[in-house]
Order: C-alpha cells, then sequence, then structure tokens
C-alpha cells in the first residue's frame, strides 16, 4: 500500500532487483547510498514527505491487486535493467556468504555485519533492515565504481564506509561478498525468472562445466606425454 512506507502493513510482497551489470541504475544500490547518507526519518518513513496516498493514482491499487503483482514480477527485472538475452538476467543481488562450512565462520561474519549495520546504518528500523544490508553489500561490492564515478566531496565519502579507520573491517566484509546467479545453498533465491531464462542458466553452467572438464583432460594428457585436440 502506498501509504504503508514504515512496512508495517504489508499486504503484497515487495520485490527490489539489484543490477550488478550496470550500477549506475541499480536500485538496490541507489538505496544503500541514500540510506547511508541522510539515515532514517523519526517517523519511520522511508522518504521525507507527505500524502503519500494521495501523490499516486488511486487506480494502482486495483491494477496492481491479487495474482497480477506476482505474475509479472519479471517486469521488476526489465525495469532494473538487467540483461534479458543473458543468463545475467536471473543474476541475484549482492549478499554475504560464507568462505566455508565452519559455524564459527557464519558466527564471525554475522557478528562483523552487525557492527557494520549500526556503524553505517544507526537507528535503522528493522523493516527496513534488511533492506539495508543487501545495500551495504552493494556498496561494498560496487566499492570501486563508486569512487571512480563520484565527486570526491560527495557525502558518501564521509560515512563510516569509507573511513580509513574501519578500513580493514569493511575490507574483510568486502571479500565476503558475492554477487552470481543461484546455487544451491544459497541464502536467497531468485524470483521473477522466466522459464526460458532457467533453462538458459542451466545451458551456461553446463558450457562452463564442459570447459573445466575439457581443461583437466588436458593436464592428465600433458602429464602422461600424450596429446589432446581442440576439437574435444
Amino acid at each position: 500500500m502506498k501509504n504503508d512506507q514504515d512496512g508495517s502493513r504489508p499486504r503484497d510482497p515487495r520485490h527490489g532487483y539489484a543490477n550488478p551489470t550496470m550500477p549506475e541504475i541499480c536500485p538496490v544500490l541507489g538505496r544503500g547510498v541514500y540510506f547511508a547518507v541522510f539515515g532514517f526519518a523519526r517517523d519511520g518513513k522511508r522518504f521525507p514527505g507527505g500524502n503519500q496516498y494521495s501523490r499516486f493514482l488511486k487506480v494502482l491499487k486495483s491494477v496492481l491487486s491479487g495474482e497480477l503483482m506476482q505474475r509479472t514480477l519479471v517486469v521488476g527485472r526489465y525495469v532494473a535493467g538487467l540483461p534479458f538475452d543473458s543468463p545475467k538476467f536471473a543474476a541475484l543481488p549482492p549478499f554475504f556468504d560464507v568462505q566455508s562450512d565452519q559455524e564459527a565462520d557464519r558466527l564471525e561474519l554475522r557478528q562483523r555485519i552487525d557492527v557494520a549495520m549500526k556503524a553505517v546504518f544507526p537507528g535503522v528500523p528493522a523493516s527496513l533492515r534488511m533492506i539495508c544490508q543487501f545495500g551495504l553489500a552493494s556498496i561494498l561490492f560496487h566499492k570501486s565504481f563508486l569512487q571512480q564515478s563520484l565527486p570526491t566531496n560527495q557525502l558518501l565519502f564521509a560515512t563510516p564506509l569509507f573511513s580509513t579507520r574501519n578500513e580493514a573491517q569493511f575490507e574483510w566484509l568486502r571479500r565476503r561478498v558475492v554477487c552470481r546467479n543461484f546455487q544451491e545453498h544459497d541464502p536467497i533465491s531468485p524470483s521473477g525468472i522466466p522459464p526460458h531464462m532457467g533453462i538458459m542458466v542451466a545451458l551456461t553452467d553446463y558450457k562452463e562445466l564442459m570447459g573445466l572438464k575439457k581443461d583437466w583432460l588436458l593436464i592428465l594428457r600433458k602429464l602422461s606425454n600424450s596429446t589432446l585436440t581442440d576439437q574435444l
């Protein structure tokens, strides 16, 4: 609902898609930068201003209600600018992931994320916490892009994210940000994926697997002083 900015009365699921291939138009990165710079309103609203409901056409409520919203999730990916003719169309947003299966690593990652969230997004409402966590991951993932694209006096560079005192902490987190298509056991899964895109992703994964197997066979043949043609 347009008059439910704090997310306390959700009715339908909200889907906002990241575009890691074009960070200059990425909604998730933009939200992360906005909240890191401007913080949060005391009234819990995501953005300043009043009379939100009246600023939108009431007909949108009926158009976007019910099954129509769920059937057109793919439109969100188009709107985000994701390449519709590439497996990257199904890409997940940048997110934090452990580098091993050790429970100690998972615990340390959660603790470091909590510390970073308090530093970058102090006072974040519970309804916006996950949005800001994805925003933090996106900022770290696109850190080089931001430094190269934004002017040096940009307010973002005055936040704890770019403070030399916190450089080691955020670099540790940055190395644990991944951005890829869905893999088994990932903490999040994609939505808005049409059937043909799933086939395209599977074929791409199969091609990469065959390439790895070919490299492995080439190494074995070389070790055995034999030859292997490129037509394998």
